[in-house]
């Protein structure tokens, strides 16, 4: 019977548990809904849910808010783990200056397990640090990300029993990470070749290094390709025809009884002002949703549930809601008012050619008069629905009114509809917004998304690259008597400068192949919550491959090219 939009808060006794009332239910359901229901083959189940699960667990956009936090933790992590990475790396590529070091520590008697600890300390040292200043920068950046949320979120509670051990648990948990594998690997070298050892190109551990740079470039591309689809996708839901005229409509709640009961007269008055092109009212907007009822089409025994909509003869006109079939509510004929409109997906799904005379029953048949081209009504995350549109309002009393202005003077446009308002009905509040504001705004929460997305993704990306700029440029001081034999052997800038760009596009190439498969599964699962959404194509792949390759030779282009225009002799002579 509808009026399944309406939500029942309960209150139970202190001592009562929520099991207790929950196995009371289905005999309650039976005797004032189910048992009714059941000479039509339906039944409704209650449940029980408690207030602090209401936000993430069932609200609609519940599981886009999830997805959502647990993006963002994802990316959290994905940071931690790139600058692990690049940890490890800029300590094994300069463990060579300090392979002497810990020969000569082992020679005084100082053991393996002595060296590891020393290592480990020495990071849990560099991860209190960053701690502390992460903590400053967090608090000094927190205003801005409250901005950019759109929320007073309450920054950390460092006095939080809770908040403090986890703190404490993520330095622990990212300097034992960071630091086991240089301080293991370190201190198993040989003692002797520690003590003889010079600076030369093999002394790290190259093909670690490059699968740890690869690892960073896989988790750099997947979040490229990941921005690039999230912002087709959003471009894409905010350039979709919806299916009406949206421009210029200034929307007006009737938040109040009398308001409802006035709302022919307001609008009557509203169509004689010069800035205004027209008016209709209606129960609902078309943009978040209809109501639901249900409804007996014509050869139907069973009930379907479909959305529905009140309006006046106005609406469609207004709107440039085309009809495809039939024709639209008209003064002329006195029946209208107990006639129906369907859309074209309702008379789909019903499998009617030609609805035009065909009825539908609910309190009474009433006759279809015309079908509707599709609009959408709600937001793209959701299907085109099947549809009625009445011309009989609950009460005879319609809840907003549309109005389509002339935007030469909104200001005074808007002053002089307040005038009326206040003329008609002084006592009721008057409010209004203007309609394709509303309708940006249901995307609002994927825009924030995107926005802390590129934030966080560019983060990520920016210090991979550090990393690999530092690295190049250790990798290039380890390898500069190579580069300086090379050029004397007559080796030109040019095909020096090749030897460390053709490293790059091949750990680029590797990274495209294992990124690429990964971030099409996760944009994927994001892309599921869209009723309406983008194909994700090959181009996207290629771009954000272009993207990485491109960051990463300017990250290590300035050093080669000191390296490569450097005099050979002063190369060779390099200690």
């Amino acid at each position: 019977n509808g009026g399944n939009q309406y939500l029942t808060y309960v209150k139970l006794y202190r001592n009562t548990t929520d099991g207790t009332v929950e196995n009371k239910l289905p005999d309650l359901m039976w005797t004032h809904i189910n048992k009714d229901l059941s000479q039509i083959g339906i039944k409704y189940d209650a449940y029980l849910q408690p207030m602090s699960k209401i936000h993430l667990h069932y609200n609609s956009y519940s599981s886009t808010i999830l997805t959502n936090i647990y993006i963002y933790s994802v990316i959290a992590i994905l940071i931690l783990v790139i600058a692990c990475a690049n940890f490890i790396n800029l300590t094994m590529a300069r463990s060579i200056k300090r392979r002497k070091e810990i020969g000569v520590r082992k020679v005084m008697g100082a053991g393996k397990s002595l060296i590891i600890k020393q290592f480990l300390s020495e990071t849990l040292i560099i991860s209190i640090i960053a701690l502390i200043v992460g903590t400053l920068l967090a608090k000094m950046l927190f205003p801005m990300y409250q901005q950019l949320l759109d929320t007073n979120y309450a920054f950390l509670n460092l006095l939080n029993v809770t908040h403090l051990i986890g703190l404490i648990s993520i330095v622990l948990i990212i300097g034992l990470i960071a630091g086991s594998y240089p301080a293991f690997y370190l201190a198993s070298t040989n003692t002797i070749e520690n003590l003889r050892r010079i600076n030369t190109g093999g002394s790290i551990n190259v093909k670690m290094r490059n699968i740890l740079v690869a690892f960073q470039f896989v988790i750099s591309l997947a979040l490229i390709i990941s921005t690039l689809v999230i912002q087709s996708q959003i471009n894409f839901m905010q350039s979709k025809e919806v299916g009406f005229e949206k421009e210029n409509i200034v929307v007006i709640p009737l938040l109040s009884d009398e308001a409802r009961s006035k709302s022919e007269i307001i609008r009557n008055e509203l169509v004689k002002m010069p800035d205004v092109i027209n008016a209709a009212s209606s129960s609902d907007i078309p943009y978040n949703g209809f109501t639901m009822n249900g409804y007996f089409p014509e050869g139907h025994d069973t009930p379907m549930m479909i959305h529905v909509v009140d309006v006046d003869n106005n609406f469609l006109d207004l709107y440039k809601i085309k009809v495809v079939k039939g024709r639209n509510f008209s003064e002329d004929f006195e029946t209208d008012k107990n006639a129906y409109l369907i859309n074209e997906s309702l008379a789909k799904q019903l499998g009617w050619d030609d609805p035009v005379g065909k009825t539908i029953r609910r309190n009474g048949e009433h006759k279809i008069i015309g079908v509707v081209k599709d609009f959408h009504f709600a937001s793209l995350h959701y299907s085109l629905a099947p549809l009625i549109i009445t011309n009989n309002p609950y009460l005879n009393k319609f809840d907003d009114i549309s109005v389509k202005i002339n935007i030469a003077d909104v200001s005074k446009t808007l002053s002089s509809i307040k005038n009326i308002w206040q003329k008609i009905v002084p006592a009721a509040s008057f409010d209004y917004y203007f309609l394709d504001d509303a309708i940006g705004n249901l995307y609002e929460s994927e825009i924030r998304f995107k926005n802390l997305f590129i934030y966080f993704s560019g983060l990520a990306i920016v210090i991979a690259l550090l990393g690999l700029f530092s690295l190049t440029s250790l990798s290039i001081e380890q390898r500069i008597k190579e580069i300086g034999i090379r050029k004397v052997l007559g080796a030109s800038v040019f095909g020096i400068i090749r030897i460390f760009i053709k490293e790059v596009l091949l750990i680029v190439a590797v990274s495209t192949i294992i990124a690429s498969p990964i971030a099409y599964y996760f944009i994927n699962k994001w892309l599921e919550d869209f009723a309406y959404r983008i194909n994700i194509g090959f181009g996207v792949f290629l771009i954000s491959s272009g993207i990485v390759f491109i960051l990463a030779l300017t990250a290590i282009c300035y050093q080669t090219v000191k390296a490569a225009l450097a005099n050979p002799i002063n190369s060779i002579r390099y200690e």
